[in-house]
C-alpha cells in the first residue's frame, strides 16, 4: 500500500518539477531522470518491510551490515560506470540493481532466520494491540511526512531560490554531512530494542542512568563530527572538486549547527520510538513543517544558501522547546525540564566552544604550514591531502578534549559509559 501510494503521489509530481528546477543543465528531461529516483523508493518499500522483524529482534547489526555492503557497492560500482562509460543513465540503472540485491539478501535472510514467516496461515492479533498499532501507525504518520519536509525540501528551496547549480554545490558537503550522520545515528540507534526492553521493567533509576549514557556518547559524536564538519569539510571539497565549489565560511557554520541539533535528537528518539510515543506529540512535526518552510523562504532571501538553513534550525528548536523535555525527559525519564534545559544549553555551548576553538587552530596551523611545510612539498596534491590529514587529527583531538573537559567530566555517567565501552 506504501508503495502504491508513493508511486501515486510520486507521479502526480511529476508535472511540476520545472516548478522546482528553474534550469536544467542536463541533456536529458527531468521527468526521465526523476521516475529512476521514484523507482528506487517504490522498489524499495515492496521488499524490505521483513527489516522490521529483525530490528525488533535486537539483530540490527545485520540490517547495518547489509546496508553498508550496498552503499559500498553502489558507491564503487557508480564510480567506475561513470570512469568507463560517461553514463548518467547507467549508473541510475546500477543504483536500481543493487537496492533490489539488497532488500532481496534481508528478505532471505529474515525468511531463514523466522521460517514462520513463510506460513500462510493468517491469524488475527487481538482488537486491543490492533488498536495500539493503528494508533501508533497514524502519530508515525505525521512525524514521518514532517520529516520529509524539513529534511527533503532543502534541495527543492535551493533550486527553487538558488538554482540548481548550488543544489550541485551544495550535494558536495551533504556527502560528507550524510556519511557523518550516518555512522553516528546507526552506532546508537542499535540500542533502541534494547531500551524497548528495557523500559518495560519500569526501572526509573536504570532508565536515567541508560539515558544519560547515550546522550553523553551522542554529544560527543556530534560535537566531534560538527567540529570536523565545519573544520575540515571545505579542504575536502576543495581537493576533490575544486576551487569553485566551495561554500563561504559562514554558511558552512551554520550546516555544522544544523548537524549538530539533527544529531542530538537521536538520543530522544531512541527513547521516543521505544517507548511507543508517536500518537501524542502527531499535531507537534506539522508545526515544525510549517515553521520550516515559512523560515526558510523568509531567510532564504536576505541570507541565500545559510537562510534555509537557519529556518531548518528554528523549526527543529520546536521539538527542543515541547516534545523533547515535555514528553521524553519529564514525562518519561522523571527529569525536571529546568534541568533538561540546563543539559541541553550545556552541551550545545560546549559544542559551538569546541567548533570555534578548532577552527581557530586549524586556521592558525594551516598558515604555519603554509609557510614553513608546503613551500618544499612535492605536488599541490601531496600537500593538499597532509593538510587535510593534519586539521582532521587536530580538530578530532580538541574537539574531544573541549567536550571531555567542558562536560563530560562532570557527569557520572560518562564514567559508566566508558566501563561499559571498555567492557566491550
Amino acid at each position: 500500500l506504501i508503495s502504491i501510494g508513493v508511486l501515486v503521489i510520486g507521479s502526480a509530481v511529476i508535472p511540476f518539477l520545472d516548478f522546482f528546477v528553474e534550469e536544467n543543465p542536463t541533456e536529458y528531461p527531468l521527468a526521465y531522470l526523476y521516475v529512476w529516483f521514484l523507482a528506487d523508493v517504490v522498489i524499495s518499500y515492496l521488499f524490505t518491510f521483513k527489516r522490521s522483524i529483525v530490528i525488533a529482534d535486537q539483530k540490527n547489526y545485520i540490517i547495518t551490515i547489509c546496508d553498508i555492503c550496498y552503499q559500498v557497492t553502489v558507491k564503487l560500482g557508480q564510480a567506475v560506470i561513470l570512469w568507463i562509460t560517461g553514463s548518467f543513465l547507467v549508473y541510475l540503472a546500477a543504483m536500481l540493481c543493487c537496492r533490489v540485491a539488497e532488500n532481496a539478501v534481508i528478505n532471505m535472510i529474515a525468511n531463514r532466520m523466522y521460517p514462520f514467516l513463510k506460513e500462510r496461515e493468517i491469524r488475527s492479533v487481538s482488537e486491543d494491540v490492533l488498536s495500539d498499532i493503528k494508533q501508533k501507525v497514524s502519530g508515525a504518520f505525521f512525524h514521518k511526512i514532517a520529516t520529509f519536509i524539513v529534511k527533503g525540501t532543502d534541495n527543492l528551496l535551493i533550486s527553487k531560490f538558488l538554482g540548481l547549480a548550488m543544489v550541485g554545490i551544495y550535494s558536495n558537503y551533504y556527502l560528507i554531512i550524510y556519511a557523518i550522520q550516518s555512522i553516528c545515528e546507526k552506532t546508537l540507534t542499535a540500542a533502541t530494542a534494547s531500551v524497548g526492553h528495557m523500559l518495560t521493567e519500569k526501572n526509573c533509576k536504570k532508565n536515567r542512568d541508560i539515558y544519560q549514557q547515550i546522550m553523553v556518547l551522542d554529544g560527543y559524536l556530534m560535537t566531534v563530527g560538527a567540529s570536523g564538519l565545519n573544520c575540515v569539510a571545505t579542504p575536502v571539497v576543495k581537493l576533490i572538486f575544486g576551487q569553485e565549489y566551495i561554500l563561504a565560511d559562514s554558511v558552512l557554520l551554520v550546516l555544522a549547527v544544523n548537524l549538530y541539533l539533527q544529531g542530538t535528537r537521536t538520543t530522544y528518539m531512541i527513547f521516543k520510538e521505544a517507548a511507543g510515543i508517536l500518537y501524542e506529540d502527531r499535531f507537534v512535526p506539522v508545526i515544525e513543517s510549517v515553521v520550516n518552510i515559512a523560515a526558510s523562504i523568509a531567510l532564504a532571501q536576505r541570507f541565500g544558501l545559510a537562510g534555509i538553513f537557519m529556518g531548518t534550525i528554528i523549526s527543529t528548536m520546536v521539538l527542543y522547546v515541547y516534545t523533547y523535555p515535555v514528553l521524553v525527559a519529564h514525562g518519561l525519564m522523571r527529569i525536571a525540564i529546568r534541568d533538561y534545559w540546563i543539559n541541553f544549553l550545556w552541551m550545545l555551548g560546549t559544542a559551538l566552544c569546541a567548533m570555534w576553538l578548532s577552527k581557530m587552530m586549524c586556521e592558525s596551523v594551516e598558515i604555519w604550514i603554509s609557510g614553513y611545510v608546503l613551500s618544499v612539498e612535492a605536488g599541490k596534491i601531496g600537500s593538499s591531502v597532509f593538510l587535510i590529514a593534519i586539521k582532521t587529527i587536530l580538530t578530532a583531538t580538541m574537539s574531544s578534549v573541549i567536550y571531555s573537559l567542558l562536560y563530560a567530566v562532570w557527569h557520572p555517567e560518562s564514567r559508566q559509559l566508558v566501563r561499559r565501552i571498555m567492557r566491550r
